[in-house]
């Protein structure tokens, strides 16, 4: 592929949507933790409910990273047809 058609994808993924929070690495026991402290109106929830929120957060942020690297896939073969 050339160089120019290269820079052309890169630019085009550049106007994509991005999820906003990059997670780091981290166990869900220091998630509940962390939540905790930010928001002390949680103390009355269940551990398991905050898990549960949690993984439904990490399962919505995959769903749109996994939609990402479809469209980009798409795109480039696309790109390779033409």
């Amino acid at each position: 592929m050339s160089r120019e058609r290269f820079e052309g994808l890169r630019e085009d993924r550049a106007s994509e949507a991005v999820p906003d929070t990059k997670r780091p690495r981290h166990d869900k026991e220091t998630t509940v933790a962390d939540r905790r402290s930010q928001m002390p109106e949680m103390g009355h929830r269940d551990d398991d409910e905050v898990i549960q929120e949690y993984e439904d957060d990490l399962k919505s942020e995959l769903e749109a990273l996994h939609q990402q690297t479809q469209s980009a896939i798409k795109k480039l073969r696309k790109s390779r047809i033409e």
